[in-house]
C-alpha cells in the first residue's frame, strides 16, 4: 500500500499508534523504517505554505525550503541542524544528511522521512530498515 495517511486503514492507524517504531540502540544510535517526502510526493504535513515571486514552496519545522534535491531528514530525536549518518540496512549504503524537520511518521510506524535526494542516494523502498547515527 501507499505510505501516505490516507491510504492506511483506520485498523492499522490505531494498531500503529501506540507502538514507537524509534529503537535506540546504544548512544545516539536509532533504528527504524523510512520513507521519503518533498515537494514532488505533495506529503509534507506541517510544512508550511509559502509563497515567494509568485512561486508556492513549503517551509519545514526548521525554517529551511523542503528541497528535494537536499541531503536532509525529518527526525524527531535530535534538533535542528544535527548531522547524521544513516545507513540502509537493506543494502548496506550509507549517506550524510542534517535533520531540517520533525513529523509524525512515527505513529505511522516510520523513525524517520527522508528528502529524495537522501532516499535516492541510499537506494532505499519505502519501509526499509535504516541506523541513523548522530555525528559530532
Amino acid at each position: 500500500y501507499e505510505t501516505t495517511k490516507q491510504s492506511i486503514p483506520q485498523t492499522e492507524q490505531r494498531e500503529n499508534a501506540n507502538v514507537s517504531p524509534v529503537r535506540p540502540l546504544q548512544g545516539n544510535v536509532w533504528q527504524g523504517k523510512i520513507s521519503w517526502y518533498g515537494e514532488g510526493y505533495g506529503n509534507c504535513e506541517g510544512c508550511k505554505p509559502h509563497y515567494e515571486n509568485g512561486q508556492l514552496y513549503y517551509q519545514t519545522a526548521c525554517g529551511d525550503r523542503l528541497a528535494d534535491d537536499k541531503f536532509t531528514i525529518a527526525f524527531n530525536h535530535l534538533p535542528c541542524g544535527s548531522r547524521v549518518s544513516i545507513v540502509n540496512l537493506a543494502n548496506g549504503k550509507s549517506v550524510g544528511a542534517i535533520v531540517n524537520d520533525t513529523g509524525g511518521f512515527e505513529s505511522l510506524g516510520r523513525i524517520a522521512d527522508l528528502s529524495k535526494a537522501t532516499f535516492e542516494a541510499l537506494n532505499a523502498k519505502t519501509d526499509d530498515i535504516v541506523k541513523i547515527i548522530e555525528l559530532p
